[in-house]
């Protein structure tokens, strides 16, 4: 069953899985900020959220687990200690100068930990799909451009709600949210670089425009002073466009390779 899902902890957990507990299931549904099921042989198997499964009968199951359950009965539970990804510290330093926001589905046990990395940033925990997606369009109502980056399928609404939509996956083959960019959970330490490489692309498209308008302007000129002949202008039209193209082309590959993008 977790075979089938992209979240995080159901990769964690089939990972840890024997796969010759594997058997066949239909119906298989996933439902965002909740968890999996599935039916085989007419059995009903459940696994997700505390909140989602438990009737909260059993204190010893605490919020932090994720519960497996066969036809509504309680049957277990995994408990997961958060491990972060390589680099994140590194990454959370580079991005100080932008305002940074913590959005979890999960209980606040790992605030402490979060906060030794993250520093003091706004931070929300317990939080479904449309808490998600309100909190981002309240930031854009504040005027501020969002960029949202997440791992699952409860992330769906909050991506597309975004000015920027960054799904995060260690497997890109698979299915992901609908999104402007798909990046490998291996590589977000590199976010930081891609940012710095956005802005430079920018300045970039900018001074190309400055160079063909100074293209244009010099042209004009010529001819309306009778120095520019139609063979002339002819010549120049194209070259200016090859020089403009190879001036971007350049600059982008350089600085492309001095961040190590791509």
């Amino acid at each position: 069953m977790t075979g089938n899902s992209t979240h995080p902890l159901s990769k964690r957990i089939q990972a840890f899985v024997s796969s010759n507990l594997a058997i066949t299931l239909s119906d298989f549904m996933e439902f965002p900020g909740k968890g999996l099921s599935a039916i085989s042989n007419g059995t009903l198997y459940r696994l997700g959220s505390y909140k989602w499964l438990s009737d909260g009968t059993d204190v010893a199951l605490e919020s932090g687990n994720v519960l497996f359950s066969i036809d509504g009965k309680i049957k277990g539970a995994f408990k997961f200690h958060s491990v972060y990804r390589d680099g994140i510290s590194d990454l959370v330093k580079e991005l100080t100068h932008y305002d940074v926001h913590v959005l979890s589905g999960d209980n606040d046990f790992e605030e402490e930990n979060l906060k030794a990395i993250m520093g003091d940033v706004p931070m929300k925990f317990e939080q479904s799909p449309e808490d998600k997606m309100k909190y981002v369009a309240k930031l854009k109502k504040q005027g501020k451009s969002v960029m949202m980056l997440g791992d699952g399928l409860n992330d769906a609404g909050a991506l597309k709600q975004s000015d920027v939509g960054i799904a995060i996956t260690e497997d890109i083959a698979v299915f992901s949210p609908a999104c402007d960019g798909i990046f490998l959970g291996s590589e977000l330490q590199r976010l930081g670089n891609i940012l710095r490489f956005g802005k430079i692309s920018r300045k970039i498209v900018i001074a190309s425009f400055v160079l063909s308008f100074a293209y244009n302007l010099v042209g004009l000129s010529l001819a309306v002073g009778g120095a520019l002949t139609p063979v002339f202008a002819a010549v120049l039209m194209p070259l200016s466009s090859i020089s403009v193209v190879l001036f971007t082309t350049i600059l982008s590959n350089y600085f492309g390779r001095k961040l190590k993008i791509g």
